[in-house]
């Protein structure tokens, strides 16, 4: 009988196959691998740019070039100027992590009290970090938002919207990772999402402090105007990310509010699923709001965000 692999497990399973990928990429010749700065990469959808690739690992399996225990959670790792950020909560701390990238060497730790939040699950945090630049921005479940000096690990600033906003928290808390835009950080909460400012960890804006869903915010343009999309926890809203006006929304309701997976955006339109029997959906997107091309229920994603490659889906149905 196999043994039974934890969450917990996976976790660690996840920072070491990142340094193998990163570790391969920087010692193949003279080449270094692209930086992959925040959730679902620099392009914000989940692929990849780089080349050369091997896809036949050796019957024993590749070699472990370095690994880590960080402790428990859901959070992916940030790659950016030869550093890994990673995640993890030990004994009610949520703790960011800064790797070697080649060597694995411990850089730096910092902490910060929050509590496991285990539901239905082992708990810890489960936004990835974003790196820009000198810094780092995190998120944690329980709405603690800082900004961290990439290269020391000090804390500029440290804001919990939850409660210094009174945001109504859904149900397994806070998921969404910040997304930069501009000279603001974005944050899947509140009714519509909220933004505070890069500097001082100010408010920006904010669009109400209902329920949130647990994606992350995705960039597209209509027409020369830029925007941002948030899956919420009954809409789809689509956002100038400079002031928060909401420019349109769409329903988009599923069973206990579980709206998870990213929209992908991509030629004028927008591509959205959600778990249990709400489906999927195909949408043109408008300067008024979303025109259905087509909705079914052959792909539920519960948690995972779909990849778009080559004119298809890539995905886990339920």
């Amino acid at each position: 009988m196999k043994p039974r692999r934890t969450i917990r497990n996976y976790m660690q399973i996840l920072v070491v196959g990142c340094a193998i990928c990163i570790a391969g990429i920087m010692h193949y010749g003279t080449a270094y691998g692209a930086d992959w700065p925040n959730w679902r990469g620099p392009n914000h959808n989940g692929i990849s740019d780089e080349t050369g690739w091997m896809t036949t690992w050796p019957e024993e399996g590749p070699t472990i070039s370095w690994k880590a225990s960080i402790g428990t959670g859901f959070s992916s790792v940030a790659v950016s100027k030869g550093r890994v950020y990673a995640m993890g909560n030990i004994n009610d701390n949520d703790i960011l992590y800064c790797f070697d990238a080649d060597k694995g060497t411990e850089i730096w730790k910092k902490s910060y009290p929050c509590p496991l939040l285990a539901m239905n699950h082992e708990g810890g945090p489960s936004a990835t970090p974003t790196v820009e630049g000198d810094a780092v921005y995190v998120a944690s479940r329980n709405g603690d938002c800082l900004r961290f000096d990439a290269a020391t690990g000090q804390i500029v600033w440290h804001k919990n919207i939850v409660k210094e906003l009174n945001l109504k928290q859904p149900q397994w808390y806070l998921a969404g990772s910040p997304f930069i835009a501009g000279d603001l950080v974005i944050f899947n909460a509140g009714d519509g999402g909220l933004a505070l400012k890069k500097s001082d960890g100010s408010v920006a804006w904010q669009n109400g402090n209902g329920i949130a869903g647990y994606t992350t915010a995705v960039p597209f343009t209509i027409g020369n105007q830029k925007c941002v999309a948030i899956v919420g926890a009954k809409t789809i809203v689509a956002l100038d990310p400079a002031t928060g006006k909401v420019l349109w929304t769409y329903p988009w309701e599923t069973r206990y509010d579980i709206n998870a997976a990213d929209p992908i955006i991509v030629d004028g339109k927008l591509f959205v699923s959600s778990g249990y029997n709400k489906g999927c959906g195909l949408f043109r997107i408008g300067s008024d709001g979303l025109t259905e091309i087509w909705q079914n229920r052959n792909m539920r994603n519960h948690i995972n965000s779909s990849v778009l490659w080559q004119g298809y889906i890539y995905d886990f149905d339920g």
